[in-house]
């Protein structure tokens, strides 16, 4: 079909929408008018569920590329806004919009609001990247979530002609922005995440994060972890892969919990090794090093076993112990510091794997989880490397993410 015979069709379907709009205006709020409001808007959405409320004044564009749940409430003054080729509009069942709710998908763009989420007044959700918000998300009055950024990197050009991104939005389930957050393309806000009134996100946010500023600032974590100056400008300056990966691993965790007394101890243990090592190649190639290892402590000694690693899988073949305060990471078990080894053949070792393997380089953190030591993280090279503050504060930061994992790796072993 051509491009002058949709754009025909949908003129077509515009008027439509515009003659049966103007028939619903009418319509009382009270009595025999939702009821109706209803039947009638069967015949434009791509899909209604059943106790859809739309209240009066309300703008649809292009209805048939807009999915309605069960339950959901459509405000007065609300504009859906899915004009041109290519868009979807999903509401989740029970989703809410009030009152001058404003959602435009541009072209090409997937919305979708969440079960249970709620948008609050004269809010903006915006196309053209796709914008996803999760489940039981309540989003404040006067928010503006934009899937755009113009560009504007050639002085020579107008704004106007360099166009804009699209990266995308995504707001993971149970996050609660305050009143007027702005949110800017490319970000992801992590579940259970809240935002302070007024923030500018321009930067992922970790799940169970707490942030607020202009740009937005983690300022504590909800889960107990403790957030340093230091990590949250790690964090920010993170390679976007190792992030996702981080990411990818802690919504697998929340499965894993919620199969904790549904499944055995054993086999929890194997899915949950799997997870971390396919989570320690991903860190492995982001810090550009050759090995990856995360070292647990015994309940039943005072010594270190090594839980999962990538590069030293001789450690576990051969039940390697590391007692607290022998070896490089019995030192940082028992300091409780971060600590850098330059040249591993001028150091005691308690391992003779890292030797036999030929580690030359290693830094190591201490693993937190509510102000407790929980377990040993290093990363080690097989040439003579110069870690730096910096790499220390990267490994401490993937480490503070790592360490809520630990909670099924304890619960397992």
């Amino acid at each position: 079909m051509s491009e002058t015979n949709t754009f025909t069709l949908l003129k077509l379907a515009r008027w439509r929408e515009a003659a049966l709009k103007d028939a619903l205006g009418w319509l009382p709020r009270l009595l025999m008018g939702p009821a109706l409001r209803r039947t009638l808007y069967r015949q434009l959405f791509r899909k209604m569920g059943d106790g859809v409320f739309i209240d009066t004044d309300v703008e649809i564009l292009n209805a048939a590329a807009i999915e309605i749940g069960d339950k959901v409430c459509v405000r007065a003054g609300v504009r859906l806004d899915a004009r041109n080729p290519g868009n979807r509009l999903v509401l989740k069942s029970k989703a809410f919009l009030e009152r001058g709710v404003m959602i435009m998908a541009m072209r090409q763009t997937t919305i979708e609001v969440g079960e249970g989420t709620l948008v609050g007044p004269y809010s903006v959700l915006a196309g053209p990247g796709h914008l996803t918000i999760g489940n039981n998300c309540l989003i404040a009055a006067h928010a503006g979530i934009f899937a755009n950024n113009h560009r504007f990197a050639d002085p020579e050009l107008t704004i106007r002609e360099q166009g804009v991104s699209r990266e995308g939005i995504v707001i993971e389930d149970d996050c609660w922005l305050g009143h007027a957050v702005s949110v800017l393309d490319g970000v992801t806000i992590g579940r259970g995440s809240v935002i302070g009134a007024g923030a500018v996100v321009t930067q992922d946010i970790p799940p169970y994060s707490v942030a607020v500023g202009v740009p937005a600032r983690v300022i504590r974590r909800r889960d107990g972890l403790s957030v340093t100056p230091q990590s949250r400008l790690v964090e920010q300056g993170m390679p976007d892969t190792l992030k996702q990966a981080l990411r990818r691993a802690e919504q697998a965790l929340e499965h894993l919990q919620k199969l904790r007394h549904e499944v055995s101890a054993v086999l929890l243990q194997v899915v949950f090794a799997e997870l971390l090592h396919r989570l320690f190649e991903e860190i492995r190639t982001a810090l550009d090093v050759d090995t990856v290892t995360l070292l647990l402590p015994r309940s039943s000694s005072r010594d270190l076993f090594v839980y999962n690693t990538i590069g030293l899988e001789e450690e576990i073949e051969q039940q390697v112990r590391i007692p607290l305060g022998q070896g490089v990471a019995g030192q940082i078990a028992a300091d409780i510091q971060p600590l850098i080894v330059e040249n591993l053949a001028q150091v005691e070792v308690a391992s003779p794997v890292l030797r036999n393997r030929g580690v030359q380089s290693l830094l190591g953190v201490p693993l937190h989880l509510e102000k407790q030591m929980v377990g040993v993280f290093h990363v080690g090279s097989f040439q003579r490397r110069h870690f730096t503050g910096e790499d220390t504060c990267t490994v401490e930061s993937v480490a503070e993410r790592i360490g809520p994992l630990i909670r099924i790796a304890q619960y397992s072993s």
